[in-house]
């Protein structure tokens, strides 16, 4: 199905919008909808991309965001990796443990879950995403295999974090006193994983625009 290219199919979720206006990352809860409201908000972002004097914000968050479908009840906007990328080679701040922090955008204030994660690079976009924070950051129904989960603990080993691994769950916590020695390491394995037809997830991440 196209996209509509009416400024009245955007305003009538305006509401829904707002944190994407003001730059946040954010989440939806909509039982049994994430796949309408992503096409919705994906269909209205498309929209202010092409009215940019009308929606500058909106014309903005087009370009920053991509919006995820986590589970047929959740729906998530997180930064493109590419905008990322983009301000990092522009010398846009980062934080003194390496963490990349968006100028003028607000990050999330506490630490959330990000639901059944595959890629090292998809754990690591979501911390970069809450920052600044002390975490704990949880990803529960992870999927990474051996390589991925060495990859992930070489990135935050050099950022004085911790992960932690058990039962599918992966955790990033803070380096503490208390907690080091009792961390995941590669030597530890993986247990065994859930298959895919398991998580039962309907996932659709074409970015917007």
């Amino acid at each position: 199905m196209a996209y509509s290219d009416s400024v009245e199919t955007l305003k009538k979720i305006l509401p829904v919008l707002q944190p994407l206006a003001e730059g946040k990352t954010w989440r939806w809860a909509v039982p049994r909808g994430a796949k309408q409201l992503a096409y919705k908000i994906r269909e209205a972002l498309y929209i202010a991309s092409h009215n940019p004097e009308a929606f500058p914000e909106l014309a903005r968050a087009a370009k920053q965001f991509r919006i995820e479908i986590i589970d047929r009840d959740n729906v998530q906007a997180v930064l493109k990796r590419s905008f990322t990328t983009e301000a990092m080679a522009r010398g846009e701040a980062t934080d003194g443990g390496g963490a990349f922090v968006v100028t003028g955008m607000e990050m999330a204030g506490k630490p959330h879950e990000l639901v059944a994660p595959s890629k090292a690079l998809e754990v690591i976009q979501f911390w970069m995403d809450g920052q600044p924070s002390n975490g704990p950051f949880t990803y529960p129904r992870a999927t990474l295999d051996m390589e991925e989960m060495t990859k992930l603990y070489n990135w935050a080993s050099a950022r004085n974090w911790l992960v932690f691994y058990a039962e599918q769950r992966i955790t990033l916590h803070k380096h503490t006193r208390d907690l080091a020695g009792m961390e995941w390491t590669p030597a530890d394995g993986l247990d065994d994983q859930l298959d895919e037809e398991d998580l039962d997830l309907d996932n659709d991440t074409d970015d917007a625009a």
